[in-house]
């Protein structure tokens, strides 16, 4: 029975490794120049400007090696504030599916950058709890990409997140599904044989 439910959540943890997205940010278009809206959609994930007022700002789509942006020799994503008023960058699923985040590359949107700036994740789930994570870049004359890991509250049940910070630049955005009945199933059945041998083991 062990041996049988081992086996099921190798198969599991193999399916939910296969489904990790990654946004790269490298679709053709937009190669050595900069293109701007306020919508993008990429690697399965829509982008967009919040708290959209007119006049509003838009997002930055940024080629490679333009000189005052960060480079790491592949497209990215920029966001400046530039009118001085509330607004933030959103992202959820395309199929709006609830999902999770596993890490991150970010860099100051200026380059080289002088000062650290401070780049925050707030993260919306489905049960209404919001989880929030800081994380700083740039400083020193940085001009490239520094990789971030998440926490773990935002590995899973994620509905949106919104980037409040006036000024970032991203790429390789690491996300997760949100588990499958499938593998919510192979967790069950692990746990309940589990416990099973665990009750053996004091009986002996």
């Amino acid at each position: 029975m062990w041996h049988l439910v081992a086996g099921l959540l190798i198969m599991g943890n193999a399916q939910a490794s296969k489904a990790q997205g990654i946004v790269t940010f490298d679709q053709p278009g937009v190669t050595n120049g900069i293109g701007y809206s306020s919508l993008w959609y990429h690697g399965g994930m829509s982008f967009k400007v919040g708290n959209r007022t007119w006049p509003y700002d838009s997002i930055a789509h940024v080629g490679v090696g333009l000189e005052g942006h960060p480079n790491n020799a592949t497209p990215h994503l920029e966001y400046v504030n530039t009118l001085g008023i509330p607004q933030y960058v959103v992202f959820t699923l395309t199929n709006d599916n609830s999902f999770g985040l596993v890490s991150v590359d970010l860099a100051d949107s200026v380059a080289p950058s002088l000062t650290p700036v401070g780049i925050v994740f707030n993260g919306f789930k489905a049960d209404g709890s919001i989880v929030s994570q800081t994380f700083t870049v740039g400083g020193g004359g940085s001009t490239t990409f520094e990789t971030f890991q998440f926490n773990p509250e935002f590995a899973f049940g994620l509905t949106r997140v919104e980037i409040p910070s006036p000024a970032w630049a991203m790429d390789n955005l690491v996300w997760i599904p949100e588990p499958s009945a499938l593998s919510m199933f192979f967790v069950g059945v692990g746990a309940l044989a589990f416990r099973q041998r665990r009750r053996k083991l004091t009986a002996i």
